[in-house]
């Protein structure tokens, strides 16, 4: 189930925010689906995506650290972004499959 649904605005425009704990005790891990106007731009200004599409991205973030998992160029729906979510919580290193990673120093991620 997702933990929060956004109607799509804003600098750092979210879809979906899955919250999961795999043990009471841990700390929590989000996953997101995402649309960043910036990105988008860029990538219509490249020519990479037709002037009414958008660019989509599967983010995961730990308590210090960010993961982006993959890009869209067509907005996957609910059922789908809950699959990857669950299948990305299912695992034990969440930098596995991630195609970037940063880290944070200190302070907590918004």
């Amino acid at each position: 189930m997702v933990f929060q649904y956004y109607a799509l605005a804003g600098k750092w425009a979210k879809r979906y925010h899955f919250l999961a704990q795999k043990k009471k005790d841990d700390l929590p891990y989000t996953i997101s689906l995402g649309s960043y106007p910036l990105l988008t731009q860029i990538e219509r200004e490249l020519g990479r995506i037709q002037p009414e599409d958008r660019v989509w991205h599967l983010d995961g973030y730990t308590t210090k650290r960010h993961f982006t998992y993959a890009f869209f160029d067509v907005e996957p729906d609910y059922p789908r972004a809950k699959q990857m979510a669950i299948t990305l919580f299912e695992l034990d290193n969440p930098a596995k499959n991630s195609v970037s990673s940063i880290s944070f120093r200190g302070g907590v991620l918004p």
